[in-house]
This record gives structure tokens, sequence and C-alpha cells, in this order.
């Protein structure tokens, strides 16, 4: 029922007369308790008046009755007790909250305010009940109005902010009591769960194309983290430059998507040429093949591809679930950010925006190009010639350096005008499944090794670690080549000017000069390459389009003079229990649901023979500052996207028995934050928001937040319980903090990488921790 032209007053008058407040609880909390008092005839009992009634009545109160009675004495001397006559405002909208609020006598009403104005009202608050604790969770002010609604009188008891907060931190139960009831009755989560369900409804399955401007509506009421300037009118360059490059390149002359899971039959083998072959040659970003292209995305391990004209692109899901989120929250971003530029640039008459980019795109013929130098600055002078600030300007040079100009008329002529279509075809079901294609190869290169044919049993003494990591960290603390050129490192670092100051390990630093050297030093990638197979590590490039690269590197292989002197001395105490048949298996990151597959298959193809799963990584983090490390007890998979009605999130052990934080202090630094608790796996980077992360940094104490940790840890936890895995396996679960989603987001700390000394050492640090104890001897027991 709406207010309009009524009072709160007569509203409520008309209400009880007509007896039409239903007894429901404060947004659809649990019913009173039958003997609890009638409140508004006052012939039962009186709200309590002494401290041992109170600790009663607070004993009976939804979420605090497993508290000890000794804090609940505590509470009931803390608590103050304000009377409200009829109609008067307990709590207003948008009242800063500093207390929660218990109903000792009479009834509350709660009303939520309409876009016109207007109020509704939305439920009532019983004797007994809490409110307000909601606000004090997400740290928000109060989203409704809150009106004394007992014929007589209405007693609020005010629990003090800290108070409640303590009893939080302290009482798992009551935690996860008032979790449920905010995950459960007031729909915390519903704009996810409504996002998704665009996503993946029935209706978008049967016609294949995605209602893509309904899902963009829905988007908009995610308010994600990173996305802060969304609905504002001034560009979010940052937000949009971290969005372009996780899509294709060619995004802004692409009309049509096809996001797929399996290969076109009838180019499928000319796809995969033209896969691997960028695989073994990155340095080009697209390869033709006739009438196919290769489309690059920047920061992500995605197949795309042109077929036919401009205008259509192909692009391989990795998973059908975190993928398929990513790619659209991604393009839903593009295409807000890209209609604000438009409308801005709509605003230029004399001349009009396009004329003059069209110009500069297209001069005639006996015009000079413009090259180098001269077309920045040519771009710089036209962007300050539009209705632009110095920030956007600023902004859309850094998402577009080489053809700023370009790929803003490209926006104004393309209009947003996508399609989205996903493939419903049966014919995936009769391909080879490229997980398992993936793992197939990796054990005939593993079999090879070995010196056993590609189709022999697993050999009894063949061990197995597996990392999930940044492939390049582990090659550099295991391969030879930082130790050859070390020297010639440090001298260019020197002549370059890089400042050595704040990194506490000095090999840390020249594993990052490294990258400079090899670039100022091409001559010596084949080098690189040499020595890697020299030392018998093998580098898989990815064989069945999954995205992900591996190392196989033989424990027994290792020479302790020629990898990082801290890993040496463990290899040294550890040498002796290593077999001509001990492998590490290093893994590039899967990327979401991406992981459970692959360790699955992982699992399924090498079975007991693996010693220790290894997951290591970045997340963002919930506390502390980037470059912290996070050791993770547990992992918890968030369901607030799922479209099911299963709110139960998932929490499963890491293992990490044998990392300490005293090693990683030692491998660290005084300085640099080390975190231990529970890790929050959620489907996708854009489908969290302030409410969420505050939601489960409370109620969950999390500690941190990624995307792929909870599948990892499901599978092996499933393949337990079955007996396929042995039961001595060890799991290890490290990260470290790469940004701070809870911070306020804007373009510098979107659009700014971690500075090196603030990234590499706790990747190196997490790195030795892990490595320390695959190669240390005290981690060489039995498989079974």
């Amino acid at each position: 029922m709406i207010l309009r032209d009524v009072s709160v007053k007569d509203f409520i008058d008309e209400q009880l007369t007509h007896n039409a407040f239903e007894p429901a609880g404060y947004l659809g909390a649990e019913p009173l308790d039958t003997n609890a008092p009638d409140t508004d005839d006052g012939s039962r009992v009186e709200p309590p008046t002494t401290e041992e009634s109170m600790v009663t009545f607070l004993r009976n109160t939804p979420h605090l009755y497993s508290v000890p009675a000794s804090e609940l004495r505590y509470m009931a001397s803390e608590t103050l007790r304000r009377e409200y006559g009829y109609l008067d405002t307990i709590l207003d909208f948008n009242n800063e909250i500093d207390h929660v609020f218990v109903v000792l006598f009479g009834s509350v009403e709660v009303f939520a305010e309409q876009a016109n104005g207007s109020c509704e009202r939305v439920g009532s608050v019983a004797t007994g009940d809490l409110f307000g604790y909601d606000a004090i969770i997400f740290e928000e002010s109060s989203e409704f109005r809150y009106v004394a609604a007992g014929s007589r009188k209405t007693c609020i008891g005010m629990i003090p902010k800290r108070l409640f907060l303590d009893l939080l931190e302290r009482h798992v139960i009551v935690a996860q009591s008032v979790g449920r009831k905010l995950a459960e009755h007031m729909d915390t989560f519903l704009c996810f769960k409504e996002f998704c369900r665009h996503v993946f409804s029935h209706e978008a399955a049967k016609n294949e194309y995605l209602p893509l401007w309904t899902i963009v509506d829905s988007y908009t009421r995610l308010n994600n983290v990173i996305h802060s300037k969304m609905k504002s009118s001034e560009l979010d360059t940052g937000a949009w430059g971290y969005a372009s490059k996780r899509l294709p390149e060619n995004l802004t002359t692409t009309f049509c998507f096809d996001l797929v899971r399996g290969l076109p039959p009838f180019v499928a083998s000319r796809m995969r040429t033209m896969s691997r072959n960028v695989d073994k040659n990155n340095k080009e970003n697209v390869r033709s093949f006739g009438d196919l292209k290769y489309v690059a995305t920047k920061e992500r391990r995605r197949c795309s591809w042109q077929l036919g004209m401009e205008g259509k692109t192909l692009v391989l899901l990795r998973d059908g679930f975190t993928d398929i989120l990513d790619f659209i929250t991604c393009l839903c971003i593009h295409i807000i950010e890209s209609n604000k530029l438009r409308a801005r640039l709509q605003g230029m008459v004399h001349p009009p925006a396009i004329d003059v980019l069209d110009e500069i795109l297209h001069p005639s013929d006996d015009a000079s190009p413009l090259t180098g130098d001269s077309r920045t600055a040519r771009t710089k002078e036209i962007l300050a010639s539009m209705p632009l600030t110095q920030n956007e300007q600023a902004g859309l040079l850094r998402l577009w350096p080489n053809d700023c100009l370009q790929r803003i008329y490209e926006i104004l002529m393309h209009r947003e005008e996508f399609m989205l279509r996903v493939d419903a075809s049966i014919s995936r079901s009769f391909q080879t499944d490229p997980f398992h294609e993936w793992a197939l190869n990796l054990r005939a290169e593993v079999m090879k090794k070995c010196g056993l044919p590609s189709t022999s049993p697993l050999p009894s003494d063949l061990v197995i670690d597996i990392i999930s990591s940044n492939t390049h960290c582990t090659k550099n603390l295991l391969g030879p080549f930082a130790r050859k050129y070390r020297v010639d490192i440090l001298a260019l670092a020197e002549e370059k000017k890089f400042s050595r100051a704040g990194w506490v390990n000095e090999e840390d630093f020249v594993y990052f000069a490294s990258v400079t050297f090899l670039a100022a030093h091409p001559e010596l990638q084949q080098e690189y390459t040499d020595m890697l197979k020299m030392a018998n590590i093998t580098v898989m490039e990815d064989t069945a389009m999954t995205g992900l690269q591996v190392d196989i590197i033989p424990l027994s292989k290792l020479d302790p003079s020629m990898i990082d002197p801290i890993l040496a001395e463990s290899l040294q105490d550890g040498s002796h229990c290593f077999g001509q048949r001990h492998f590490i298996l290093n893994m590039d990151f899967a990327f979401g649901a991406q992981a459970e597959g692959i360790i699955k298959t992982l699992i399924a193809t090498f079975a007991t023979a693996i010693r220790s799963i290894n997951v290591m990584g970045k997340a963002g983090g919930l506390t502390g500052s980037r470059g912290d490390i996070q050791i993770a007890s547990n992992v918890l998979l968030s369901k607030s996207s799922l479209t099911t009605e299963d709110f139960q999130d998932e929490l499963r052990s890491c293992g990490n028995e044998d990392i300490t934080v005293k090693r990683l202090r030692e491998l660290i630094g005084p300085h640099v934050g080390i975190h231990h608790g529970t890790v929050l796996t959620i489907p996708g980077t854009m489908l969290q928001n302030v409410k969420l992360l505050r939601f489960y940094k409370r109620i969950w104490k999390c500690v941190g937040v990624e995307m792929e940790g909870s599948y990892f840890a499901r599978m092996i936890h499933e393949m337990r319980k079955a007996d396929i895995v042995s039961p001595n396996l060890k799991t290890r679960f490290l990260y470290y903090t790469s940004d701070l989603p809870l911070a306020s987001a804007s373009d510098t700390n979107l659009a700014t990488p971690m500075r090196p000394n603030e990234g590499v050492p706790p990747l190196y640090a997490v790195a030795r921790a892990i490595l320390e104890q695959i190669l240390n001897s005290d981690s060489c027991g039995p498989r079974w």
C-alpha cells in the first residue's frame, strides 16, 4: 500500500481499525512466540524494568539466545531504554545508526521511501525482535523509517553498536544467525541473483540470444566496487580500462559475439592451429588464416576469432558459469561508458565530433601521415578540444595509447548495438573434452620423462606435486637464467635507475629486473628457453585451448647452485628423498569454475601419485594493505549469485598445516601484514559490492576474496571422500593482496598496477613458502 496524500497517522489508524497489520516480523522475521506480550491492549505483560527481567527478555530475543548469561547481564546494563508515544518516529530515513534496537513493548511499523517521495509500508517489528543491525553490518545509514505503532506506548531497548559488533566477532552462532536472516529474508543479495537469472534464463537458452539490454539494466543495480562511477556523468576510465583489457581487442568493431563452449566442427582444426601458433609466438596479437583471424584478449587467456568480415567474433568460453559472467559484466561496463562518452561528444556542434575525427583519421591523399610523437601530440590536441576533463583525457589515452582517436570514432559509429549469442548446440557433446585432451598431453610428457611409453600404466614410484601459480615466478626460482646473468641484470637495473629501496630480498629485485633485461636483450630469449631445457624443465604451451600453460619440473635434476639461494638449502636437505620420477606440475592460474574441471581431470589422471596440491595467487584484501599475505584457513564459496534457493555458503578447509606465520615473516620481512583466516570465493570480479563484502567480513570474518579457491577445495574434498587420492595428500592455499575492494575505487588505483616492491616480494615469499615444503625432507613422507 502506498502513502500518497495521507499522513502516516491516517494510514496507521486506518489499518488498526481494519486489523490490517499482520503479525509479521521485521521484513520477514519469524512470527513472535504466542507467549509474547500482547502489545496493543496492554492486558498481559509490561516491558522489562529490572536487570534480571531484561536478561530474561534478551535471552528469548532472536539471535541472542546463545549468548552466555554473564554477557547478557552486561548487555542489559549497557542497553538504553526509551518510550515512544503513538506515531513517534523512532528512526528516520538516512539517520546514522549507533545502536541495535530491540522492541521491549508495543510494535513498530516499517516504511520505505519511494522514488516519487511517497512511503510504502514494508513490514512490522513485533515485541522481542531486533532491528537496525543490517545498517550497522553494512556500515550504512537507515534505509527505512521506523514508527511506533503500539496503541498505548512502545518501549525500545538500544544496544550499543560496539557491543553488538563485539558479539558478532566473538560468537560464531550469533554471527551465523544474523547472517542467515540477512541472506534469506532481507534480500541482501537479490540484485546478484536477478542478474544471473537474466544471463542464464531458460528463455535465453531456448532463443540462443541473450536479452542484453535487460542484462545491462540489471547490471546497474549491482553497484559493484570496481565500476564506482557508473551512475556519474564522469567517465570511469579506470573501470573501463579494467573491462576492455578483458574483452577481445576488436571490441569496438564487433557487433555480434558468439559465446561457445565447443568449436564449430567445420573450422575447429584451423582454429586450433591458429591458437597454438599464437602460444608459440605471442608478440603478434592477431594471426590470419583465410577467412579467420585470431583476436587476442590482453588480460584473459581466452581464445577468440573474427569470422569472415568484421563484425562477428567467436569467443571460446573456458567454463559455462564464471567465464560467461566475466565476459558479460565487462561488456556491460564498456556499453555504459561508451554511452556516456557518446552522449558527451554529441554536445559538440560546430563542428560535430564525428567530423573532427573523420578529418583526422581519413586525411586527403596529399596530407602527410602523422607518426610517433607528432601523432601523440595531435591526439592530445584533439582530446583537449572535446568536452572532456583533463582526467578523462588522460584516462582515455591510458585506455588506448596507440589508437585513441580511432577507438572513439568507432564508438561513435557503433552506438553499442551488440548482440550476444550463446551456443546451445548439442554438437559439443560429441567433441573431445579440452580438459581431458590437455591432461592426456600432460600425462604423455610425464611418461616420456619417466622413460616409458605414453600408453603404459603409471609407475608405482611416480610422485607429483601440483602448483597453481604464476608460472614465470616458479621458473625464476628454480631455473638457472637469473643466476647466470645476475651481475648483468643488476648492472642494467643500475643503469635504468631502478630503485632498490623496500626490497627485503635482493633476489626478488633480480627477478623483477630480469624482465627488463630480457626485453633489452631479445637475443637471449632463445638461451633462456635452452637453459630451461638443460635443466630438464619442460614448458607445455596450451595444447587444448584451456588457457593453461604447464611447467614439468623433475626435482632430481635440479642443481642447488643454480636455483634460488633460499630454496637451495631445502633442496640439499631433502635431496635424498627425491626419486627419478618426482615432478612438480606448475600450471598457470585457472579461471573461476574452470579450476574445478582442471583439478578433477588432473586427479583422475594421476590419482594417488599426487602428493600435494598447492594454490597460490592474488586476492582482494578485506583487511590490511596491498602487498600483504593471506594464509587461508578455509575457503568459503558464496552462493549469493546462484539462481537456486540454496542460501547456505560452502566452507572448506584448506589444510596449510605446515605453513606458519613465523616462516612467512622470515621470508617477507617485518613490515608486511600476514592475515590468517577465511578467504571468500565469488563467481566474478564484478559480482561484488560493498554490502556483500562487508557482510562476509562481519559474518564470516573473511580476510580476502578471490575466484578459484573453493572450486579447488570442493573437488579435492569430493575426491578424498571417494578414496581416489592419498589420505596423506597435503593442500596449501596462500595469496598475496593485490587490491582493496572496500577502499574507494578511483581511476588511479584501478589503472595503476602495484608498485614492483609492493607486489613482487609477497608473490615470491608465498612461492618460496610452498616450494620449501615440497623440497624439504620433512615433507617426504609416504603417499599412503
